[in-house]
């Protein structure tokens, strides 16, 4: 895929995880994408003085410098459309696929190993952490563990996308 249909890609992965009421794990999604990818470097005295590269801000200039190598120095760089996409992705299938099988496995671990008789769960909630902005995430009810065919062909299909971005 080029840049534009990645683009692309990247719009309808937005738009879809916003209409199926999934605007808080696009919020976190799009924390991960700010964070940018770590780079290691190796620069020499002047440079981790200065504490830049170019237009890069260096993250840390590690203390030692590492023989014929210079400084080790941490930067990090934006994503590119491609990894923004696989970032979404990865998102997405967590919230719609890990979650629930969690779960799911919770829920059976839960039941008497006998499996004649229910303990006190009836189901499970993932709530979100006191300082998350959105309250609406309420994933993990009891619904969420229904159809595991439903789950499977998602986990299809979003790795079918993931390997036509990959290629």
């Amino acid at each position: 895929m080029n840049d534009e249909e990645l683009i692309y890609v990247e719009n309808q992965i937005r738009t879809l995880m916003t209409e199926a009421g999934l605007g808080w794990a696009l919020t976190l999604g799009d924390a991960l994408i700010s964070q940018g990818v770590a780079e290691e470097w190796y620069v020499n005295e002047q440079i981790a003085s200065a504490g830049y590269i170019s237009d890069v801000q260096l993250t840390e200039v590690l203390d030692e410098p590492r023989r014929g190598k210079g400084f080790p120095a941490i930067t990090s760089r934006p994503q590119t459309v491609r990894e923004r996409v696989l970032t979404l992705l990865d998102t997405l299938r967590r919230v719609t696929i890990d979650l629930p099988a969690v779960e799911r496995d919770t829920l059976k671990r839960l039941f008497d190993p006998s499996g004649e008789k229910q303990t006190w769960a009836h189901g499970i909630q993932f709530l979100p952490d006191e300082g998350m902005q959105d309250p609406r995430l309420r994933l993990g009810s009891s619904d969420s563990t229904g159809d595991p065919e439903r789950g499977v062909a998602l986990s299809q299909v979003i790795s079918d996308l993931r390997e036509e971005v990959l290629s």
